[in-house]
């Protein structure tokens, strides 16, 4: 399964439905199986064979927050968008994970619509505070609105709930940059470099 996950990842489509064929015929085939099958077949024009698999996997799991955030992702486009959002809201609220969530945030984003998907994030942090993950997106999302302090706040939340987080490090120096603080964005990954010796990336980061 992850092997296909790899090659929807590369746009390899017929590879995945390849991949995942075997599993397929299996008597005792998993709904996330049937959920990563439907997906592929839509990625491949397929929305009839995609439907009915989709179907499968909600038959066998009706309730599971993942199949359930994948048949609402898969509606994208086929059903209105306000419909999808009002779907993907009742699960995260039904669900203690951050899938749902996620799956909004990605989905707001390609429309543009950044304020929901920071109210979005905030919801994350209430399930998530110690995770740095979020934190890195919202100050992604900010740096883009030229929000460079509330960017600056985010990095530092993802940075203090991993320390020595790369990409956290990288982004404040980019943010020390944007504001002349060229100096300060070298000693960010001078320091960084001298916790952690052997990072390439952050040699390349000093490039």
């Amino acid at each position: 399964r992850l092997l296909a996950q790899a090659q929807l990842a590369l746009g390899q489509v017929p590879k995945a439905l390849a991949t995942l064929q075997p599993l397929l015929d299996s008597a005792e085939v998993e709904a996330e199986v049937l959920t990563l099958a439907a997906e592929a077949q839509l990625q491949n024009g397929n929305a009839k064979a995609a439907d009915a698999l989709f179907a499968r996997a909600a038959r066998m799991k009706p309730t599971d927050p993942q199949v359930r955030t994948r048949l609402a992702t898969a509606a994208l486009g086929r059903e209105s968008d306000q419909f999808v959002y009002t779907e993907l809201n009742t699960i995260a609220a039904q669900d203690s994970g951050i899938t749902a969530e996620m799956a909004l945030v990605s989905t707001y984003l390609r429309r543009g619509l950044t304020d929901e998907a920071l109210k979005t994030l905030d919801a994350i942090d209430r399930k998530r505070p110690k995770e740095a993950g979020h934190h890195m997106l919202r100050g992604q999302i900010l740096a883009g609105r030229n929000d460079l302090a509330g960017a600056r706040r985010a990095l530092e939340a993802a940075l203090a709930a991993e320390p020595g987080h790369l990409k956290a490090v990288v982004g404040l120096a980019s943010l020390d940059l944007r504001e002349n603080k060229a100096d300060a964005a070298k000693e960010r990954i001078q320091t960084l470099l001298k916790q952690q010796p052997r990072n390439t990336s952050a040699l390349l980061a000093m490039a």
